[in-house]
């Protein structure tokens, strides 16, 4: 045990500890004492027996008191016993207690710094905040599917009125093909309805195949 040791304080839970060994301490040295009186009293049982079958009855009654005697003591011993044990049980009570009592501390010790750290106002303005920035990304996410929208519908309608020149252009090039190869509908000679027939597939044919070129 060094100097330290000597002048530092005990703490209460050190010296429940302390006490509690003592009591434990006792219990075991009674127990002791209780198994040697009950040896002493069937010793004592034994003697009365034999004294007894020799017809010694102030030996036996000497003996008696004894018995009688040992086992008070006996009793006494038991009693004791039981009131320290109640004692030792009633200290680890109070220990566990004071265990708890100190965690408790910790805890409320630890609750009271959060609450000191939690600003009620600032974390409701935090939030209102968050309110506001979630709600304008919702708006301004809106608006840009809305713009989306608008180009993709505007290219539908390009897409439509390309079609619409390109099949102007296709009309205006077939016209100008049959006029170039002199067949319009006045200037068409007067054939048998045969060869009439012959001649529009070929210009059917040869109409098509422009098409299929400009594109």
């Amino acid at each position: 045990m060094g100097l330290t040791d000597l002048f530092r304080r005990e703490t209460p839970q050190e010296r429940i500890r302390m006490y509690k060994r003592q009591l434990d301490r006792t219990c075991r040295d009674l127990d002791r004492e209780r198994n040697k009186l009950s040896t002493q009293e069937r010793k004592i049982m034994m003697e009365m027996k034999k004294m007894a079958k020799q017809d010694q009855v102030d030996a036996v009654r000497i003996m008696a008191r004894d018995l009688v005697r040992t086992r008070k003591y006996n009793q006494k011993m038991y009693r004791m016993r039981t009131q320290i044990q109640g004692v030792s049980l009633r200290m680890q009570t109070m220990q566990s207690s004071a265990q708890m009592a100190d965690a408790m501390k910790g805890v409320t010790k630890a609750m009271r710094s959060m609450n000191k750290k939690m600003n009620i106002p600032e974390v409701q303005k935090i939030m209102r905040e968050f309110e506001k920035q979630n709600e304008m990304m919702g708006m301004k996410e809106d608006m840009m599917n809305d713009a989306v929208d608008e180009v993709m519908d505007d290219d539908g309608m390009e897409e439509e009125e390309t079609e619409q020149e390109i099949q102007k252009v296709m009309d205006e090039a077939g016209l100008e093909f049959r006029t170039k190869v002199g067949v319009t509908d006045t200037a068409l000679p007067q054939k048998s309805t045969e060869t009439q027939g012959e001649t529009d597939e070929e210009l059917d044919a040869r109409l098509a195949a422009l098409k299929a070129s400009m594109k």
